[in-house]
């Protein structure tokens, strides 16, 4: 969701399939409301990670799973920590919008299909 203080993305990541994919739909859409650990089961991960745009509003990701994932959240975050500081030094260099695409790879750590 797109909002004007922050903007947030919640993603259940589980295991493929049409039978995975359905329990997780009816456990997400069940008359009570499951524990997250029920619809994670073994393998799932969640994520949720929320931008905050205005004063007073701050970033945070929540992850949870079953397995430890510690050391591999940590990794991703000292990588997008060092992404976001290198883009912020450029930010005087960024006056048109192709200077925006071109610098976009290297922030999102992606190749994308912007020229």
């Amino acid at each position: 969701m797109i909002f004007d203080a922050s903007s947030e993305i919640t993603v259940f990541a589980v295991a493929p399939g049409p039978e995975r994919l359905q329990r997780l739909v009816s456990a997400l859409s069940g008359p009570t409301p499951p524990t997250l650990a029920d619809v994670l089961e073994e393998e799932g991960v969640f994520v949720d990670l929320t931008i905050g745009s205005d004063m007073g509003y701050y970033d945070s990701i929540t992850v949870a799973s079953h397995a430890d994932l510690r050391h591999r959240v940590d990794d991703l975050v000292a990588d997008a920590a060092r992404r976001i500081s290198a883009y912020e030094l450029r930010l005087d260099d960024l006056a048109t919008v192709p200077d925006f695409l071109r610098a976009m790879p290297e922030l999102a750590g992606v190749v994308l299909d912007a020229p």
